[in-house]
């Protein structure tokens, strides 16, 4: 039982921080490309969605997450 609540942490972790990595992703963007006159906003924000990159860096950043929370949770079996 205890070993469900470690992996459901891990999970939970890697959750939090591709989510947090995805906000702070589109606000960063959001800054960084401002609209210029008329525009009304200065990217298209679905364009992370089409990007394969976005995705390998989502998984790696899930993946780093649910590694770190599962090795320190593992610990204290």
């Amino acid at each position: 039982m205890k070993q469900v609540v470690v992996y459901f942490k891990s999970f939970a972790a890697g959750m939090v921080a591709l989510i947090l990595s995805v906000v702070i992703a589109v606000v960063v963007l959001s800054i960084v490309f401002r609209p210029r006159g008329t525009e009304t906003v200065g990217y298209d924000p679905t364009f992370l969605l089409r990007a394969p990159l976005f995705y390998i860096a989502a998984l790696v950043i899930f993946a780093a997450a649910f590694w770190w929370e599962f090795r320190r949770a593992s610990r204290s079996i």
